[in-house]
């Protein structure tokens, strides 16, 4: 998936895989200030900073809703979320 993150949101922000899958995310902020880029219950988090891109590979999570989330202090708040919805097989 490629992913931008700006001032104040991930574009796109839902993302629908079938389990088992590994996935790739390629999340790129195109914004002024630093993002994170966090799953959370999958262990994965990471800060980009301003005009950087992170690419990184997600095992194979089980099904379920899995929160994405910019966990820096007051983006969260201003909406910066989304989901990761895993089906099952």
């Amino acid at each position: 998936f490629a992913v931008e993150a700006s001032e104040f949101e991930f574009t796109p922000s839902t993302f629908m895989v079938n389990e088992g899958e590994p996935i790739r995310f390629t999340v790129e902020n195109t914004g002024e200030v630093p993002h994170e880029f966090e799953l959370e219950k999958l262990g994965v988090e990471a800060v980009i900073p301003a005009g950087k891109s992170v690419t990184f590979t997600v095992n194979p999570p089980k099904s379920g809703v899995y929160n994405l989330v910019c966990d820096i202090p007051g983006h969260l708040e201003a909406g910066m979320s989304g989901e990761l919805i895993v089906k099952p097989r």
